[in-house]
């Protein structure tokens, strides 16, 4: 048997491949294969750069969120975890929010098995670091790039003295004319005088349709209503 090394070739890709670990904690590639056609050896040497057996596995697509008290390590024992259970890291976001670091990851995989190990692993890291994690299976995988087909790219910037209603107005500005928020963010801080002072930046698609003078028209309106500046410009 040869342990799993870091580029295993084809068996990373292919349906019939199997990692197995032993009792002292090595990894290796199985194939699946070699259970019915003795062809095929039941641990082939690697990395595969061939294989008559070869069986692209189907892509299958996770969203991991995490919040938790911030301390160091805490996105290295996430990353680990997408490791151990033989998944992809595709893209991620985190952040601070008050005292709790909060992450969202998109993770990939070939392995069937896989959404039960990072579900079982993700229970671990609750009990253990004492994080809120939640996964969810994306049934048709990721969306299409940004901007969506059919749309184009924009950013909204909004700021003015911190009050209630901002992103709900604005944003039910954007969502009556079908345009859809890809990334938001948004703080307070003192502002000219200590008095709070509110930023909020988005990236938006915006259907071909849509005339940019009549949404930022809508949008300074109620910016208007709400005491703030808005700025609509192409992303």
């Amino acid at each position: 048997m040869e342990a799993a090394p870091l580029d295993p070739g084809l068996c990373a890709s292919c349906r019939h491949a199997r990692v197995q670990e032993s009792a002292r904690g090595s990894r290796f590639w199985r194939c699946g294969l070699a259970e019915t056609d003795p062809a095929f050896r039941r641990y082939p040497p690697l990395p595969v750069r061939a294989c008559p057996g070869y069986s692209p596995a189907m892509r299958r697509w996770f969203i991991l969120s995490a919040i938790g008290r911030d301390r160091p390590g805490l996105v290295a024992d996430l990353a680990s975890l997408v490791l151990e259970c033989n998944a992809n890291l595709e893209d991620s976001r985190m952040t601070i929010l008050g005292s709790d670091f909060a992450v969202i990851m998109l993770c990939s995989a070939s392995d069937a098995g896989v959404g039960d190990a990072l579900a079982v692993g993700a229970k671990r890291l609750e009990r253990d670091h004492g994080l809120t994690i939640l996964l969810r299976h994306l049934d048709e995988g990721p969306r299409s790039a940004v901007p969506a087909p059919g749309t184009r790219l924009y950013r909204v910037e909004a700021a003015g003295e911190d009050r209630a209603g901002i992103v709900a107005g604005i944003c039910r500005v954007l969502a009556e004319r079908t345009v859809n928020i890809i990334e938001l963010s948004s703080r307070s801080r003192p502002g000219p005088g200590g008095s709070p002072h509110y930023e909020m930046s988005l990236r938006v698609e915006v259907p071909e349709s849509t005339e940019a003078r009549t949404l930022r028209d809508a949008l300074e309106a109620e910016a208007d209503r709400l005491v703030i500046d808005v700025a609509l410009m192409p992303a």
